[in-house]
């Protein structure tokens, strides 16, 4: 899948500082810190790539099931 690039909001952003103000006053190592920041990284990306492609998904099922329906009414 091509890189598809999302616009942040501002709810998103003001999470993501909350979870790194929260991450910075836990009692991590440097490695430990890294190592949950880029679990946390993937998770979102994950996320958000699957979100995307559940919208396409449902995107297409609406523009099929108009198409049924619309075929429907001609005949």
């Amino acid at each position: 899948m091509e890189f598809v690039e999302f616009d942040n909001s501002n709810e998103y952003l003001d999470t993501a500082k909350e979870l790194s103000d929260y991450i910075k006053s836990l009692p991590l190592s440097l490695d430990q810190n890294d190592k949950l920041i880029n679990m946390i990284l993937k998770h979102v990306e994950v996320a958000r790539n699957d979100s995307f492609k559940q919208g396409i998904e449902f995107m297409f099922d609406i523009a099929n099931n108009q198409d049924i329906e619309e075929q429907e009414t001609v005949n």
